[in-house]
């Protein structure tokens, strides 16, 4: 999970974005000088920011993990490692670890009602 300052980091540097766009805009330049004005006004509001935008590979393995469990029957996990690209020791341990989440889940959801 990002940190509190990655996400006000992040979310500056949307504003700032925000901002140069709509200003550029609003003085109607087109082309090239549109977007070098976009350039001097992120520079002026933003400038130094550093951000870092992950590419998503954390919700794409979430994702697979889920449908590996789905897809269990209890015993083609040499299936599921061919079909996946993982090791049979991968396929067991992501098993082993979202079952345990929904177990967990589960017994929290228990002891609420």
């Amino acid at each position: 999970m990002a940190s509190k300052r990655a996400k006000d980091d992040l979310n500056a540097f949307v504003k700032g974005v925000h901002k140069a766009v709509s200003t550029a805009t609003e003085e109607k330049l087109k082309g090239e000088a549109l977007s070098a004005r976009i350039i001097e006004l992120l520079y002026e509001d933003i400038g130094g920011l550093v951000v870092y935008v992950p590419k998503g590979y954390l919700a794409a393995r979430m994702a697979r993990n889920q449908l590996i469990v789905e897809q269990y029957n209890g015993q083609n996990v040499k299936e599921l490692a061919h079909i996946f690209g993982l090791s049979m020791q991968r396929i067991y341990k992501i098993l082993s670890t979202e079952l345990e989440k929904r177990r967990q889940e589960e017994e929290t959801e228990d002891e609420t009602n």
